[in-house]
């Protein structure tokens, strides 16, 4: 269960989003642990070919990473 990543998968993209508007995203020990959770699973699930990684607030300036894994 994650309560500091909201974690989505739409097609073959898994949207991992930071998700504490109220510290404007800001990284705790918990989110790390749950987006280190969050990408182990988006990696072991075979519909996922794209990792985007982001925030959920309009508060603070998100950043977002683009990953792009060939399944061959």
């Amino acid at each position: 269960m994650h309560h500091d990543i909201d974690y989505q998968i739409t097609g073959a993209v898994a949207k991992l989003l930071h998700a504490r508007p109220q510290a404007r995203n800001a990284e705790s020990k918990r989110l790390l642990d749950e987006l280190d959770q969050a990408l182990t699973e988006a990696t072991a699930d075979e519909r996922v070919r794209s990792i985007v990684i982001g925030g959920r607030a309009t508060i603070s300036l998100p950043v977002t990473i683009f990953l792009y894994r060939s399944r061959s």
